[in-house]
């Protein structure tokens, strides 16, 4: 998380270098009588690192939007893959999900595939984290969601078990005619 917080920081505060994961909050403090003064100065600091604003015990933080939805969606990728993570080792533990959990259509699968399930989250999650593809981890599950509803789809049984029947193919044409576009 820490490489994409750096990644981040390069990004969207135009390429200045910003303090590591562990320093977040080592930015400038603001007052918000100096904020009301300097409105300007203190969105230009805004534009290059977070800026905290205080006043009396309280303390906000001056983010650049695009900054804060990475971070967002960065968060919301690590929570779905540690709920998927969470219900898979349930299920390889032996663990009942109950009735309702988001992924109760983990069943359609046996351990070898939530094995290989786990593997490809991990991967995903690593790219969230290294490469902001920060939709990495939904790609992974909405590809296994819809392979289990393939699975326990009987029309795909059907289609399996359907006996295959040639069919006999023309020789191709050699007459080449213009398309016209």
């Amino acid at each position: 998380m820490a490489a994409v917080l750096e990644k981040a920081q390069r990004q969207v505060m135009g390429g200045h270098s910003m303090p590591n994961a562990g320093y977040l909050f080592s930015d400038q403090l603001v007052t918000a009588t100096e904020l009301n003064r300097h409105v300007g100065n203190v969105l230009d600091k805004a534009l290059s690192k977070p800026v905290t604003i205080t006043r009396n015990d309280q303390h906000f933080a001056l983010l650049r939007r695009e900054y804060v939805a990475q971070l967002s969606a960065l968060s919301n990728q690590v929570s779905i893959y540690l709920e998927a993570m969470r219900a898979i080792r349930s299920l390889l533990s032996g663990k009942e999900l109950n009735e309702n959990h988001l992924y109760r259509w983990l069943y359609a699968y046996e351990a070898d595939d939530l094995a290989l399930m786990q593997d490809e989250l991990i991967e995903a999650i690593a790219d969230v984290v290294h490469d902001d593809d920060l939709e990495a981890v939904e790609g992974v599950i909405y590809e296994w969601y819809e392979s289990a509803i393939a699975a326990k789809s009987e029309a795909l049984d059907a289609a399996f078990e359907a006996e295959s029947k040639p069919i006999p193919l023309t020789a191709p044409s050699n007459n080449q005619e213009m398309v016209e576009v």
